[in-house]
């Protein structure tokens, strides 16, 4: 069948379309071109998410540590500073009775320490005589000691110290010392004007080796509140030594 001549059937070509008016804009911008994104090779298209991550980790866990130094630093400065603050704090309160106590208690100790030592009875006698002669020591000493503190020998520290454990050693120790001579020449019934003249020169030189370096510590590192605490500590372990070698 021969086709179909009828006009009917027949369409106009549609027209192209035409802009009518000129341009302004600019031209979109395409997906990797130009946008900071695209514009590199594949291999270093790598998002930055994971490297801020662990950045802010590390700079979080640095912050923990730092936190916890600073306050297991503070907690124990705190103890250490309470401590002795408690004690000294005691001690401006009860100044007279707290030092008589602690002395008196210490001395009795260092009588039961070297008994002990000796395989020797301790009886409740000699232990309050030796409780009398801490009794002496403690109202002798703490004024002592008190103007001592607030007595400069030398500008500097160290200097100060030395000066001030040989003049301890050279007047304050010898007071003692033919202190407790007569004490125990009395407590016996003898003399003790001839106890002193007999026995001073090796009582010194005896105290001496051991005291003179108890002094040098006392004076330069020990707090002017817990100096007699340390004598009558000393005191437990000279104790202890006389009753070994003598």
């Amino acid at each position: 069948m021969p086709p179909s001549k009828s006009p009917a059937k027949k369409r106009a070509p549609t027209p192209e379309p035409v802009r009518k008016s000129s341009r302004t804009g600019k031209s979109p911008s395409r997906l990797g071109q130009n946008d900071n994104w695209g514009s590199t090779t594949p291999t270093k298209w790598v998002s930055e998410i994971p490297a801020q991550q662990k950045a802010k980790e590390e700079e979080l866990y640095k912050e923990r540590l730092d936190f916890v130094s600073k306050l297991n630093a503070e907690t124990d400065k705190k103890g250490t500073k309470s401590m002795f603050e408690t004690y000294k704090t005691f001690m401006a309160a009860y100044s007279w009775s707290a030092t008589i106590a602690q002395t008196v208690i210490l001395t009795v100790l260092g009588y039961a320490v070297g008994q002990t030592i000796k395989a020797e009875a301790i009886t409740p006698v000699e232990a309050s005589q030796w409780g009398g002669w801490g009794l002496i020591t403690a109202v002798t000493s703490l004024p002592y000691l008190m103007w001592l503190s607030k007595t400069s020998f030398a500008k500097k520290a160290q200097v100060d110290a030395v000066l001030k454990a040989l003049f301890n050693q050279a007047v304050f120790s010898q007071l003692l010392n033919a202190l407790f001579l007569s004490y125990w020449a009395l407590l016996k019934g003898e003399d003790p004007v001839a106890a002193i003249t007999a026995g001073m020169l090796s009582q010194a030189m005896m105290c001496a080796s051991f005291w003179l370096p108890s002094d040098l510590i006392n004076m330069y590192l020990i707090p002017v509140e817990a100096q007699m605490l340390w004598n009558a500590s000393l005191g437990v372990a000279w104790s202890a030594l006389l009753a070994y070698y003598y």
